[in-house]
C-alpha cells in the first residue's frame, strides 16, 4: 500500500500499490466491505481496528482506524454520547466504541434439556 523510490509514502485512503510502487499513480482505489470498526478488503478478508479505535465503513487500511472515545456504558457502543445496544444475549465493557467489542454474556449459551420417564432430570448443555 506504499509507494517511493528510497522512502515510502502511504497511498491515500481506501488506495493500495503494489510492492515495489514508484509514483502515486500506482496507487489503486480498492472497494471493501467492511463494517465500520474494522478495516480489510472484505469477502472475509476484514480485521478488527485495534481496541479504543474504530473506523468508517469500507475501510481497507489500518492507517484508516482512529481513536475515539465513548461514554456509553456496559452492554452499550458508540463514539462520544451516540451509543447502540450489543445485540441480544451480548454484553460490552464501559466505553465501547465499536460493535465488534460486544461480546457473549456469561451463560448466555446456555441450554437446558429435560427428558427421562421421571421427567425430573435436567441436562446443561453448552452450545
Amino acid at each position: 500500500g506504499d509507494y517511493g523510490v528510497e522512502h515510502c509514502t502511504a497511498c491515500p485512503a481506501s488506495e493500495i500499490s503494489a510492492a515495489a510502487a514508484v509514483k502515486i499513480q500506482e496507487c489503486r482505489k480498492v472497494e471493501s466491505t467492511c463494517e465500520a470498526g474494522s478495516y480489510g478488503y472484505g469477502n472475509n478478508d476484514c480485521q478488527d481496528c485495534p481496541v479504543s479505535r474504530t473506523s468508517p465503513g469500507s475501510a481497507v487500511k489500518q492507517q484508516e482506524c482512529y481513536t475515539a472515545s465513548s461514554t456509553c456504558e456496559a452492554g452499550y457502543w458508540g463514539v462520544g454520547s451516540a451509543c447502540s445496544q450489543c445485540p441480544k444475549k451480548e454484553t460490552s465493557r464501559a466505553n465501547a466504541v465499536k460493535i465488534q467489542e460486544c461480546y457473549d454474556k456469561p451463560g448466555s449459551n446456555i441450554g437446558a434439556i429435560a427428558g427421562g420417564s421421571s421427567g425430573g432430570v435436567v441436562i446443561l448443555v453448552a452450545m
